[in-house]
């Protein structure tokens, strides 16, 4: 006789509580196969669900890549992409879903897709790459509060980049619109690292986009489509502005196209130069071929504003695009001032009555350059500075106030140095910033 089986017949408690235990045993592992069971039928459910959503919706769009407008393979594909994404959970769920207050799954779903040619495996290795950006971005809200997030005032911000959007075209998607000519990207990258402007674009996507769908389906109940439409003026935008640094910004803008893909309905490129048509083969190559689909290019102004006025109503245009709305620069102080694209409530770190004169300048190594600016000031006033620089090597800066044709110094020359000098400029090494109060 065995030990165990000794020890059961002088204490038949002991063999009780094995028996028990055994039971137990069997009982969880009948309720885990059963709870198993469940979810395939759960999940077999919600796929048959998902079918009769694409295959016929109340608000079909005679576009092929949409519920209603699938071939078989494209249905299967969905299918296939809608149970792998259960299966994974969070985050890929919460990517995909990110605007299921206004967009139903079947939407999604299709949307991620049809970017990829309707293959799944595509979608998730692509999101698999990027998956630690996403999470980098969610630790920190997605930089609802802008201002904070930037390091700079907003209206800062928006001088280097005249980006603002507003409005709706007819057909309910709102609109983005960039003053080219004036986007100053030696600017821009001085006082924003690349990482640091892609926060802007996080913000833009995740907070103000949901607002702008809210409004487009409160104003269009038929809007289905999670789209912007984007015009760009190339008015008084050179050849010398299409430089390494606007390649980057172009690099930043396509490199959320991961998590928000199809979210373009189309681009409409204004006053166009002639040497444009030589640039565009290379800027084509950062985009997607759908994206370049859905670009359209006009170098004749006249033709350019009708197809604008075409698909939006003149109300909703700023005047700067020959519209009836406030321009664009009147728009960014609003956002400055608010210091809202995703941050309402927020308040900004900038006093009431601040006003900003902002310079770009380009200082050779060991050379010496005079800035003049006139700020009318009264007693009492407090005038400050900031100086943001790319330079490894640091700068020295010296500020005079003209008073009664009398030049008096209001700071001595002050020394800015560069941190890690020998790491040079990147994402993990931002331009310093040097601050000083005056009182005037």
């Amino acid at each position: 006789m065995i030990p165990n089986q000794l020890a059961s017949m002088t204490n038949p408690d002991t063999l009780l509580a094995a028996k028990g235990k055994e039971n137990c045993l069997a009982a969880v592992r009948k309720s885990s196969i059963r709870l198993q069971q469940r979810e395939s039928i759960f999940r077999r459910r919600r796929s048959s669900a998902l079918k009769q959503c694409l295959q016929k919706t109340d608000l079909e769009i005679s576009e092929r890549g949409f519920p209603g407008q699938l071939d078989l393979d494209e249905m299967n594909e969905c299918v296939k992409f809608y149970r792998e994404l259960h299966k994974r959970g969070d985050p890929y769920l919460e990517i995909v879903n990110s605007y299921k207050d206004f967009e139903d799954e079947a939407y999604s779903i299709c949307r991620f897709l049809r970017g990829s040619g309707f293959k799944s495996d595509v979608v998730f290795e692509n999101l698999d790459k990027s998956l630690d950006k996403w999470e980098e971005a969610k630790k920190h809200d997605f930089y609802y509060n802008l201002e904070d997030a930037l390091g700079v005032p907003l209206d800062v911000f928006f001088h280097m980049s005249p980006i603002a959007t507003y409005g709706h075209a007819r057909n309910g998607c709102p609109v983005s619109y960039l003053k080219a000519g004036r986007l100053d990207t030696d600017g821009l990258f001085s006082i924003c690292s690349k990482d640091v402007i892609a926060r802007y674009f996080w913000n833009s996507l995740i907070h103000g986009s949901p607002r702008q769908f809210k409004e487009s389906k409160s104003k269009f109940p038929n809007f289905v489509r999670m789209e912007k439409v984007s015009v760009l003026d190339l008015e008084g935008f050179t050849s010398s502005q299409l430089s390494s640094d606007t390649m980057e910004f172009l690099k930043v803008v396509n490199g959320l196209a991961t998590f928000f893909p199809e979210s373009t309905h189309c681009i409409l490129i204004l006053n166009a130069p002639s040497w444009f048509a030589l640039s565009w083969t290379v800027i084509k190559k950062f985009l997607s071929p759908r994206t370049v689909k859905k670009i359209e290019v006009y170098s004749n102004k006249a033709i350019g504003v009708a197809r604008l006025n075409e698909m939006v109503e003149s109300s909703q245009i700023p005047s700067d695009f020959g519209g009836l709305a406030p321009d664009i620069v009147s728009l960014n102080k609003c956002m400055a001032k608010d210091v809202i694209i995703g941050s309402e409530g927020a308040t900004s770190g900038e006093e009431k009555g601040t006003c900003h004169s902002i310079r770009t300048v380009f200082v050779k190594q060991r050379k010496t350059i005079t800035v003049s600016d006139f700020i009318a000031v009264k007693q009492g006033d407090k005038l400050s500075f900031r100086v943001f620089t790319r330079s490894t090597y640091g700068a020295s800066v010296s500020v005079s106030l003209c008073q009664k044709l009398r030049n008096k110094e209001l700071l001595a020359s002050q020394n800015i140095e560069r941190l890690g000098k020998e790491e040079g400029f990147s994402d993990n090494n931002p331009p310093p910033t040097y601050s000083a109060n005056i009182l005037s």
